[in-house]
């Protein structure tokens, strides 16, 4: 029994030694990414009387550093800062339409991580931090936790640097900040590129 004991601690200290060798074989990435080309949708209920709110577009740009935790797994985290246009129209009335285009202002730290597989494709998942920094929204705070997922392709090249196409799909504010019961929240899908080095 000793012998079965000493061996699987011997099996597993190598299996850890390996495993270190591989990890630092792939070294932390910095990059930039932008991300856009696809939509924004205000989800929730809509009020009876009320407004409608459509989104407009967006666009978000960030830093992104990943930190290797295996030669399959990364964490992915960075800071983004993106823009989302609003659209407002008022209910329905006789001989009025109201229609005006706002833009919300949103911080975002997003940790995920990403999973590798087949080389140059991973899929990616994880909460988002958010802030909403908009000086007048049109809908309610997107500050609170949320969640992203998403798939992608990367290619490393032999000089440090890659690059990453990324389709994704973002929910803000799932857990709000606020008290509000009747929450509007931004769903967002679109493409993020990125240099990484």
């Amino acid at each position: 029994m000793k012998t079965i004991i000493l061996l699987a601690l011997l099996f597993v200290g190598f299996a850890l030694q390996a495993q270190e060798a591989i990890t630092k074989s792939r070294k932390s990435q910095i990059g930039f990414i932008y991300s856009s080309l696809g939509d924004n949708v205000v989800s929730g209920d809509a009020l009876i009387g009320g407004p409608s709110y459509d989104g407009d577009g967006f666009f978000t740009i960030g830093i992104s550093y990943l930190k290797p935790l295996s030669n399959w797994l990364d964490l992915e985290t960075g800071i983004d800062y993106s823009e989302h246009k609003i659209s407002v129209s008022n209910a329905p009335m006789p001989g009025k339409v109201y229609n005006s285009r706002r833009e919300m202002s949103l911080i975002h730290v997003p940790v995920a991580l990403r999973a590798i597989f087949l080389k140059y494709f991973y899929v990616n998942g994880g909460m988002l931090l958010g802030m909403d920094i908009s000086d007048n929204s049109p809908i309610d705070s997107q500050g609170g936790i949320g969640a992203l997922f998403g798939l992608g392709a990367k290619y490393d090249f032999n000089n440090g640097l890659g690059v990453f196409v990324n389709p994704y799909t973002k929910f803000h504010a799932l857990l709000g900040f606020g008290l509000d019961n009747n929450r509007k929240r931004i769903n967002e899908s679109g493409f993020r590129f990125g240099v990484v080095f």
